[in-house]
């Protein structure tokens, strides 16, 4: 491998998820959030969902916000595709502290499904994952069953997130 190719690596594997990253951090500082139905947030997020784990879910027009509101909770764990956008993803998930488990429903789903449900079953500390439920090629806000399946195998809540309502 010459040096053209190992700068290119460096710079798509390494700097470049590290730009985004502080990008990201530059932003959720920048961000103003009004959590409605605080009690919930505070329940099950906040303190621990009563001593149980919690999946949730979202539409990916949202996903971007699991990293802002799971960012200072336990581990965390979130389903990120195997594509070369989701290796870009996952490079940004691990800088903020995330565990990337691989996979969607469109690509190794089921292996994906299993790593969290075993990230999920480890026990000791409360833990949180997520991922956007209504999958990589769509159709767009409409559930895929796979996170329900995680929390009932994991002994967890599941919690849409955001809640159903208008698209934003």
């Amino acid at each position: 491998m010459n040096f053209r190719e190992l700068l290119k690596r460096w710079l798509t594997t390494k700097a470049a998820p590290w730009l985004a990253y502080t990008v990201v951090r530059i932003w959720f500082g920048t961000i103003r959030v009004e959590i409605l139905n605080l009690s919930v947030y505070r329940d099950y997020f906040l303190k621990g969902a009563n001593g149980r784990n919690v999946v949730a879910g979202s539409w990916h027009r949202h996903a971007i916000f699991f990293f802002y509101f799971f960012r200072t909770l336990g581990p965390r764990g979130i389903m990120i595709s195997r594509s070369k956008d989701g290796e870009f993803t996952a490079k940004i998930a691990e800088h903020l502290g995330y565990t990337p488990i691989r996979g969607s429903s469109s690509r190794d789903g089921a292996a994906a499904l299993q790593g969290l449900i075993e990230f999920m079953r480890v026990r000791g500390e409360t833990r949180f994952c997520g991922t956007a439920v209504d999958g990589p090629r769509g159709p767009a806000r409409v559930m895929k069953t796979g996170m329900l399946a995680v929390a009932k195998e994991s002994g967890s809540w599941f919690i849409p997130w955001p809640a159903p309502g208008p698209a934003l």
